[in-house]
């Protein structure tokens, strides 16, 4: 615990982990040789277990903190309903009723570029056929077209005059 608490920056709120973190924000450390994240590490610690099937929401929104107060279990799709809520998805698009699917799980898509994602999917997947049935081509011989004779050509028998 002692190493814990070396990484840990008590403010007026947050405890703040000064330890490594992960790529999305959360503290990591590495403890009888398992790695944890930081914040269920200090809860589970200070408060006790915590339940399957249930995860941390930071009621203070800071990834970095591991302040147990500002810690509640709650399910995957409560936490999603809490998250901060983003405006815009990562195109730019404004999340509007028409504009947004929401999931089972809790989390939100973008029906703007849920729509463009299948389009490019589509076209990706009729090019790749294009080119295979090029490909085939290719490979098997082609019969040559018949070139057309010239009248001057042909012999006397064959000319419809």
């Amino acid at each position: 615990m002692n190493r814990f608490w070396a990484k840990v920056e008590k403010t007026d709120t947050c405890w703040i982990w000064t330890g490594a973190l992960n790529n999305c924000g959360y503290g990591v450390l590495r403890s009888d040789s398992v790695m944890y994240c930081a914040h269920r590490f200090s809860y589970e610690r200070n408060v006790g277990e915590i339940p399957d099937g249930l995860e941390i929401d930071h009621l203070c929104r800071n990834r970095a903190c591991v302040n147990p107060e500002h810690m509640e279990v709650v399910t995957h799709a409560e936490n999603m309903r809490r998250r901060v809520p983003a405006g815009t998805c990562v195109n730019g698009h404004d999340y509007t009723l028409e504009n947004t699917i929401q999931r089972r799980d809790g989390s939100r898509r973008c029906r703007a570029c849920e729509r463009a994602k299948k389009a490019e999917y589509r076209a990706l997947k009729l090019a790749a056929r294009f080119e295979s049935v090029a490909a085939c081509r290719r490979m098997v011989p082609q019969p040559r077209r018949a070139t057309v004779r010239k009248a001057a050509a042909m012999p006397e028998a064959h000319r419809a005059d």
